[in-house]
């Protein structure tokens, strides 16, 4: 089985904005956590990456139209 396909090329080609706007809220999302360790539970880990995501996504712009 072949892993990337001529057609996969194709799609990763077409769609790099978005591909490049999701690997930059990865991103993101790493440093928050990795910069605070630990966390006592569940929930405070998904609150921080909750309002990490709300605060970072003021800064996004809309992708241009392919």
């Amino acid at each position: 089985m072949e892993l990337f396909t001529a057609t996969s090329f194709r799609w990763i080609f077409q769609n790099k904005h978005a591909i490049n706007a999701i690997e930059n809220r990865h991103r993101q999302l790493r440093k928050i956590v990795k910069n605070r360790g630990h966390f006592p539970t569940d929930e405070a880990a998904s609150k921080l990456l909750y309002l990490t995501l709300r605060s970072t996504e003021k800064n996004w712009k809309t992708l241009p139209i392919a």
